[in-house]
């Protein structure tokens, strides 16, 4: 699910907010989450106002909006994340880590129908999990195959049932192979799918 407004235009990126008795982000401790649309889940209970919530904390966005406050060497950073979930951390180097969740992979097999490549294609094609981003700041959202680096932009991160897709909407994203190690940059318009 593309976070979206009235008429399926894209919502414009979230300023940073912080709520009236919220602590700010501490590196490497904690984030700021604060609901923006729809219902937002953390660790399975409901979010209705802004919270301070540990590093490796699961966030679900599935249907809604939440913006993601993180502290990067006493600066600041803020994006909106929707359509998935998430378990969230910081690196060592600040960059805050979003590691894609559930997901069905049963999606992938066909039972008791003959495949042929036109079935196989599609199923290829079939969506396990994602999760769009929506912002300013030094966010790594990691699939299954795939890790894409943003600084600034609006992009879609996919695991397939074939592997992870990038899809960029807005500015460049860093796309690492995890199998491979290599990284291809992708620029808005512009998606890469890397194979399982």
């Amino acid at each position: 699910m593309a976070p979206t407004t009235t008429g399926g235009a894209f919502l414009p990126p979230a300023p940073p907010v912080t709520a009236g008795a919220l602590l700010p982000p501490v590196q490497g401790v904690s984030a700021d989450l604060l609901p923006f649309q729809g219902t937002v889940l953390v660790n399975g209970k409901l979010l209705l106002v802004g919270e301070q919530i540990p590093f490796g904390a699961i966030i679900d966005a599935t249907h809604g909006i939440v913006v993601l406050e993180t502290e990067l060497n006493g600066v600041l950073q803020a994006m909106q994340f929707s359509g998935g979930v998430f378990r969230v951390t910081q690196l060592a180097n600040g960059t805050t880590l979003l590691v894609l969740q559930g997901g069905n992979p049963a999606v992938c097999s066909v039972k008791g129908t003959k495949t042929t490549r036109q079935t196989s294609i599609a199923l290829d094609a079939k969506t396990i999990r994602s999760l769009w981003g929506n912002g300013h700041g030094r966010f790594e959202v990691k699939g299954a195959y795939a890790a894409a680096t943003v600084r600034g932009t609006i992009f879609h991160v996919v695991d397939r049932c074939d592997g992870t897709l990038v899809h960029v909407r807005r500015g460049v994203v860093a796309v690492l192979d995890l199998a491979t190690g290599k990284t291809v940059t992708i620029t808005a318009g512009q998606s890469f799918l890397v194979l399982k």
